[in-house]
């Protein structure tokens, strides 16, 4: 069921680097934009772990159940990005509710598609999850 092959290691790696610099910051928290930081490097280990579980298992079902699960830490990356950008430039911006949900709008509409993806083909075309992954329409 599993299979550690090369291309699992850098996925790993990278996981390890933010899960130490997450221990690392954490510590830190009278920084300005700390917090979205931690949450973006959480987001990148989550979405680099499954990555590599990917690629470490050997049954396509699971493969893909994990390749959907990975989407997930894909999205919530850039929301945690730009809010860090916010925080750490101590921009006096404070956003409202409406602005927030509007911003979350696209990752939770690409979430569901990627839950949905076996009955429309949007995001992955049937077959693409084993050794190769297509793009759908």
């Amino acid at each position: 069921m599993l299979e550690l092959t090369p291309w699992s290691l850098p996925p790993l790696l990278a996981a390890m680097v933010c899960g130490a610099i997450f221990f690392r910051l954490r510590q830190n928290d009278h920084v300005p934009g700390v917090n979205a930081l931690l949450l973006l490097l959480l987001a990148i280990a989550f979405t680099s772990i499954c990555q590599a579980i990917a690629l470490c298992l050997t049954n396509e079902t699971m493969q893909g159940l994990v390749v959907r699960m990975s989407y997930l830490g894909v999205l919530i990356a850039p929301l945690a990005w730009f809010s860090f950008c916010l925080a750490y430039s101590r921009r006096q911006l404070h956003i409202s509710r409406i602005i927030l949900n509007i911003i979350c709008i696209l990752p939770l509409v690409t979430l569901l598609l990627s839950i949905t993806n076996d009955w429309h083909h949007w995001l992955l075309l049937p077959g693409s999850v084993g050794d190769l992954l297509i793009p759908g329409p």
